[in-house]
């Protein structure tokens, strides 16, 4: 019994060490062991994710305004279906006759 119960505290102790070594690996930041480091191209990135956050927002803009009159729209439709669906409607049957004769 006693054997199960040390392979359980080895492994849980594996894992906490993979797990500090993790820890300690990801807080190092770069190569330099700073976290921020002066790289042009992470300045690149930054103002790319900028424009592309403005042209986002722009077209997020112009999706509400399409919305909004796609909205006016269908509340224009509705009401003049709903104005159709109370006028009577008068229909012009023609039915063939009931008695045909031949004598003429």
């Amino acid at each position: 019994m006693a054997r199960p119960v040390r392979r359980l505290y080895a492994s849980a102790a594996a894992v906490l060490a993979l797990g500090l070594a993790w820890a300690g690996i990801a807080g190092a930041g770069g190569p330099d062991g700073a976290p921020g480091s002066d790289d042009p191209r992470v300045a690149q990135l930054a103002e790319r994710e900028a424009k592309i956050e403005a042209k986002a927002a722009r077209a997020l803009m112009i999706v509400e305004r399409r919305w909004d009159v796609y909205r006016v729209e269908l509340r224009r439709r509705n009401l003049a279906a709903a104005r159709a669906a109370t006028t009577p409607v008068v229909r012009y049957v023609t039915l063939p006759p009931i008695t045909t004769s031949r004598s003429s």
